[in-house]
């Protein structure tokens, strides 16, 4: 019992490191970029390396998952920033997100291998995954201001880097029954859940995008735009996460992640229509904390569709669909960089999200 409390705490610290960087990078490429197409292009970069992450965890389950927290190690390619700059610093984004996600789906696994799948437990150890992203949101426009660009980089290097040997170091002390699973059954995806990801994860992104340009044109003051981007929300996270994954073991991550997904549909609708004319109750939409709920339904009900051996490979299945939702991303680009007609394609995609999945738990194709 010790030994998995130790493990928990060094989690919690590398998630917290690297959550805190990431949010100093997600303020930086989005305040600073100047436009909603490059916006658009840094999620882009992002999403779409993350198809190859249940490929990586597949051999992090065979391997070890000291293969994973190598692999991890990636995230300090955003140092690129400091080379060529916020215009095209997309180009460095995608190894980096790559090393990110995989460091968050280990901690994520190790988490649900160590409580037998438990969606409270989860949500009460990676509280500190939320709370990275609220401290570094409170400072991020200070640490602009004392640092500057080239400071701020080299501090967010030095946080993913330092994450990264933490869950090295966890991986070690934490056995897992390795997976008897083949590359193939990896490879194949379950329709209906995945389909329900992608679409849930490509309105959402979509709405942050949006938001991201939108706090621009209201929030010019670089302290308080990181505060209400980057520091307010995930604080506000941190306090209901617990809630979520008490909702979720009450009455099942699918009929949470329904709620969460027609919530957000509503939230972005609204956005839409009033964000121009009442910019402060756009505001204060963006603070309801509904991607927690997302985030602990999506997680729990993957961790209990593909069983407790394989945790590393159905964590991987959500950044897996979060790539797959880069596509959608790209496409919307193609399409229009206007605010309002990413909005609008938010909305239409969270509606699909929602006939999805309530065609799958009314046809009960998956339960939990």
């Amino acid at each position: 019992m010790k030994l998995v409390r130790s493990i928990y705490a060094i989690l919690a610290i590398s998630l917290l490191l690297s959550s805190s960087s990431w949010s100093l990078y997600f303020f930086l490429t989005r305040y600073l970029a100047n436009s909603m197409t490059l916006i658009l292009r840094y999620s882009v970069a992002e999403l779409i390396p993350l198809v190859i992450t249940p490929v990586i965890c597949y051999l992090g389950e065979k391997l070890g998952y000291w293969f994973l927290g190598l692999v991890s190690i990636l995230q300090v390619f955003e140092v690129g920033l400091l080379a060529i700059g916020i215009e095209y610093g997309y180009l460095f984004a995608a190894p980096a997100s790559l090393g990110g996600v995989v460091l968050f789906a280990t901690c994520f696994a190790i988490c649900f291998h160590l409580s037998g799948g438990r969606g409270l437990i989860y949500a009460k150890v990676t509280v500190s995954y939320v709370l990275g992203y609220s401290i570094a949101g409170f400072i991020g426009g200070f640490l602009l201001r004392l640092l500057g660009f080239q400071g701020t980089v080299m501090l967010i290097t030095v946080l993913n880097l330092i994450a990264s040997l933490l869950l090295l170091y966890a991986t070690k002390r934490v056995r897992v029954r390795y997976s008897r699973c083949t590359l193939r059954s990896v490879v194949a995806l379950r329709g209906e859940l995945t389909l329900v990801l992608v679409l849930g994860l490509a309105g959402s992104e979509l709405l942050w995008c949006g938001y991201a340009r939108i706090l621009r044109y209201i929030v010019p003051d670089p302290v308080l735009y990181c505060v209400v981007y980057s520091g307010l929300p995930p604080l506000l996270l941190s306090i209901v996460r617990p809630i979520a994954g008490y909702f979720v073991d009450r009455y099942g991550s699918a009929y949470v992640l329904e709620l969460t997904i027609l919530s957000y549909l509503a939230l972005t609708a609204v956005t839409l229509v009033i964000w121009y004319t009442y910019p402060l109750a756009a505001l204060l939409l963006w603070l309801i904390p509904l991607s927690t709920f997302f985030e602990v339904s999506a997680f729990t009900l993957l961790s209990r569709v593909y069983g407790a051996v394989n945790q590393a490979i159905a964590m991987s299945r959500y950044y897996c669909a979060y790539g797959i939702a880069g596509f959608i991303v790209l496409l919307t680009v193609g399409v229009s960089s206007d605010v309002n007609n990413v909005l609008l394609i938010s909305v239409v995609v969270f509606c699909l999200a929602a006939v999805v999945l309530y065609l799958s738990i009314r046809y009960r194709r998956f339960r939990y």
